[in-house]
């Protein structure tokens, strides 16, 4: 873009971290979460105990004992690994289900202040790879929080 596009633009910056941090929606998010990820674990504990027992069990010398004993340890090693991809696939599934509206609330207010007080432009500071200098002066964010009702 050309220099005199941004020299008659309004350009401001928003840390979009601190607004997810500071909305109530998101600390009960954190809490479902950490309850499903717990439901998870115990759920996991008692895959792994499982395990363990098969581990500790037959010391028996017959073979044909000892290959079913095999699959039987195999299949539970298994599931377990089966029962943390799906456990991981599914945090991750709710975690964006529950957060996702509150991004978006976010979202609808960063674009409210913008167009009243005629912002052109509003970069994320949160992420230090996108902006080498910022001027807090151009800081949106409270402005966003008071908007967020925060």
């Amino acid at each position: 873009m050309p220099l005199g596009v941004f020299s008659q633009s309004k350009i401001g910056h928003v840390n979009s971290r601190k607004l997810l941090s500071a909305m109530p929606e998101m600390a009960k998010a954190n809490e479902r979460l950490d309850s499903l990820q717990k439901d998870y674990e115990s759920q996991l504990k008692a895959l792994i105990d499982e395990y363990k027992k098969l581990n500790e069990g037959d010391t028996s010398k017959n073979e044909i004992l000892k290959k079913e004993y095999k699959i039987r340890i195999q299949e539970a090693e298994n599931r377990i690994r089966a029962f943390q991809d799906n456990a991981k696939t599914e945090i991750e599934k709710k975690s964006e289900e529950w957060v996702a509206p509150i991004r978006n609330k976010i979202l609808k207010a960063i674009n409210e202040v913008a167009k009243e007080d005629k912002y052109s432009i509003i970069f994320d500071s949160s992420y230090d790879a996108i902006l080498l200098y910022v001027d807090d002066n151009a800081d949106v964010t409270e402005m966003v929080k008071k908007k967020l009702g925060l």
